[in-house]
């Protein structure tokens, strides 16, 4: 059975996560997004959809 250990880092602050996700070491079993608690804070995910580029590993 191959056993893969996933994290997830979370945070509501998208604009920081984006400015800062290139210079942050992780291995490929990190990932990193935003949380979205309703609609009034969908605009987080169209931030980290501009910077994906940065928020992947």
């Amino acid at each position: 059975m191959l056993d893969i250990t996933r994290f997830k880092i979370l945070t509501k602050r998208a604009e920081r996560l984006a400015s800062v996700a290139n210079r942050l070491p992780r291995p490929n079993i990190v990932w990193m997004g935003v949380s979205v608690e309703s609609e009034e804070y969908t605009d987080r995910m169209t931030i980290c959809v501009r910077h994906r580029h940065s928020l992947s590993s």
